[in-house]
């Protein structure tokens, strides 16, 4: 496979086999976990927050390459980003998935991310997706 097609895939395959923030440090303040029942996929979302900032971010899974690269692209976008700020990205990305609405907004196609977007189109592949990102909102407090 040849073109942009291929460069989202590769991209999503680097972060399945060599994904960021997998293993969880001791020291995570906040934790959940999240799992898809139609196909066994684990994953847990472990966050150490500042004053309302996430100031580390890391996962373990026992799931599929979906699911593994995006919780990877996750912890890449929420480092740094305020409690609030992750949880609206969090909202934002799962609304757009579940909704007919056809251009994603602004801020979901920021860097790497673009990539993740090319997901929604594989309807079988929506929960592996977005497994990462609702155990996301389980850990942040508040949420």
């Amino acid at each position: 496979m040849t073109g942009p097609a291929s460069i989202y895939d590769e991209l999503l395959l680097r972060h399945h086999r060599n994904p960021c923030g997998y293993g969880i440090p001791d020291h995570c303040t906040h934790s959940a976990n999240g799992r898809n029942p139609r196909c066994g996929d684990e994953v847990t979302v472990a966050l150490c927050i500042e004053e309302e900032r996430i100031v580390e971010a890391a996962f373990e899974a026992q799931a599929c390459a979906v699911t593994r690269s995006a919780a990877s692209l996750m912890i890449q976008c929420i480092r740094n980003l305020t409690t609030a700020e992750a949880a609206g990205t969090a909202r934002a990305l799962e609304a757009f998935f579940l909704s007919p609405v056809k251009e994603a907004p602004a801020e979901l196609l920021q860097g790497e991310m673009a990539a993740f977007i090319r997901l929604r189109a594989r309807a079988e592949r929506k929960d592996c997706a977005l497994l990462p990102w609702r155990a996301l909102l389980a850990a942040l407090p508040g949420s």
